[in-house]
């Protein structure tokens, strides 16, 4: 496969050089797990995380310094790395981890008593960072938004300025302190896209068609791009231009369930972006260009920018692929 080179966590990401076939894995080590969410820290290492607990970490571009991290923490679904030595993770029951350089320790969440799972997190720097989830209690249902304001986290009620309440949010993207992202779905339910500006939230009106959002990534305010669930093959990836909506169905979708990333989509520039799932695709600005990925290694659920602008995906088996144009 001509665009996509291939790396594996086999018990870790063991020997880091650019390959065009997978090595042969170990897939014992993590038979039982699903990998959901990796991030990239400053000195180009990569951290991904599972739906069993796991945690693993690796110096992508050291081929010998071989090093790991391996922890069982319950359902993971989220990770975030501001550095090698700041960094959180998320998991599925009110659980809410943070990485100093030397171990993982449980942090005190804001105050939630119902226990919501969370369901994506994402940081602008160490002062800055939001968590969002879902509720689904029926009595006395809110948003689960959270804001690191670099000393605690604290609990950010929508209804105060969206004038209700909304019981799932199932995906951030943090730009910047006054750029912020999130979708989710409200009690009715109807799909709910909220932008952030530093000082309020604002509702963008989706389209019809934006059924079950699960992804969202953008680069700017009129450039939004957002990946919801069609069919048990297809997702819908729509694009917001600051003014209107345009959509596209690819056939990237690998399962249907409610609130969980089927699918993984990256916007670096307006004529750069990615999308995948058991298959990928590269926007270029003009049309979506098929990069040929037969989804023999899992299914794509993370694509995440490196800071020398490589750009990485991670499968659902624990694959990890650096993506090439």
């Amino acid at each position: 496969m001509k665009n996509i080179h291939y790396f594996l966590l086999l018990f870790l990401l063991w020997g880091c050089s650019s390959i065009k076939t997978p090595l042969p894995t170990q897939r014992n080590t993590f038979v039982l797990d699903r990998f959901i969410d990796m991030d990239i820290a400053e000195s180009e290492s990569i951290w991904a995380v599972s739906d069993e607990g796991t945690v693993v970490h690796s110096d992508i571009y050291y081929r010998e310094g071989r090093r790991k991290s391996i922890e069982n923490f319950g359902y993971l679904t989220g990770i975030d790395m501001i550095s090698n030595i700041n960094g959180w993770a998320i998991a599925g029951i009110n659980g809410i981890m943070y990485w100093d350089g030397n171990t993982w320790e449980k942090y005190l969440s804001a105050d939630l008593t119902n226990h919501p799972p969370f369901l994506d997190i994402d940081f602008v720097n160490e002062n800055s960072g939001w968590i969002v989830g879902c509720d689904f209690h029926d009595e006395d249902a809110s948003s689960v938004l959270l804001y690191w304001n670099g000393i605690r986290w604290e609990k950010i009620l929508l209804h105060d300025f969206l004038g209700r309440d909304i019981f799932c949010l199932t995906a951030v993207d943090a730009i910047s302190e006054s750029d912020v992202w999130i979708v989710g779905k409200d009690k009715y339910p109807k799909t709910i896209l909220s932008h952030w500006d530093g000082s309020k939230w604002r509702e963008i009106s989706p389209p019809d068609d934006m059924l079950y959002p699960h992804t969202i990534s953008a680069t700017e305010n009129n450039d939004v791009w957002v990946s919801s669930m069609s069919t048990a093959d297809s997702e819908i990836i729509f694009h917001w231009n600051g003014e209107n909506w345009t959509q596209f169905e690819l056939p990237i979708a690998h399962s249907v369930v409610f609130a969980q990333r089927t699918s993984a989509i990256l916007a670096i520039s307006p004529n750069d972006v990615w999308a995948g799932g058991k298959q990928l695709f590269h926007w270029d600005g003009m049309d979506w260009k098929n990069k040929n990925y037969d989804g023999s290694n899992g299914n794509i659920v993370a694509i995440k920018s490196a800071p020398d602008k490589t750009i990485w995906a991670l499968t659902d088996v624990g694959v990890i692929m650096e993506l090439v144009k």
